[in-house]
């Protein structure tokens, strides 16, 4: 079972990245967020926890730099209808968002990411909801994010499928008062879908 890896980046694609374990000359596949992938060059250095998921018609490793991203990670697959690509998608958001927004029952959020609808939202909302304790909820709606991330954003939704050109050019009309990771979120998967 495979658990944990350390090594440097060998190649990289918008889904997944090559790593090359320390001294074993062997390239393992690993998928990961299109945060952490955007975050990384091909020959960087890297540490992650690692989730082997079999299901019926693949088996795949997934990456994770925090034990919350895997939880969080674990708990979305358990929803009906989101598998592996899926998860990874959602948690894009980043964990504080994601578990913000299942505070706030934010399903409009969730149900704009590409591979996610309306149905699928909800459930995604409603297993979050009954999968986390109401002080990690508080805790994670407690923590200010900060006020630079449209970098961040752009990458992550770029790593989702969407054209780096029109994401820059939203990116340039961001309104004053979107001061937060969510409105900020919210404003381009509006302007995106528009």
């Amino acid at each position: 079972m495979w658990k944990y890896i350390r090594g440097h980046i060998a190649s990289m694609d918008a889904q997944s990245c090559v790593i090359m374990p320390d001294g074993l000359g062997l390239g393992v596949e690993v998928f990961a967020t299109a945060r952490l992938l955007s975050s990384r060059s091909v020959g960087d250095s890297v540490e992650l926890s690692l989730y082997h998921h079999r299901s019926e018609t693949l088996e795949a490793l997934y990456g994770f730099e925090t034990a919350a991203e895997e939880s969080v990670f674990r708990r979305l697959l358990k929803v009906p209808g989101v598998g592996g690509r899926t998860a990874l998608s959602v948690l894009g958001l980043g964990v504080d968002t994601l578990l913000s927004a299942t505070e706030r029952s934010d399903e409009k959020l969730l149900a704009n990411i590409p591979g996610v609808g309306k149905k699928t939202a909800v459930k995604i909302l409603l297993e979050l909801h009954n999968s986390f304790s109401l002080e990690e909820l508080e805790r994670a709606r407690s923590r200010q994010p900060s006020l630079e991330i449209a970098p961040e954003i752009i990458s992550t939704l770029v790593g989702m499928g969407y054209d780096r050109d029109r994401v820059r050019e939203i990116a340039k009309t961001l309104p004053a008062d979107c001061t937060d990771i969510e409105s900020r979120m919210r404003y381009f998967l509006r302007e995106l879908a528009g």
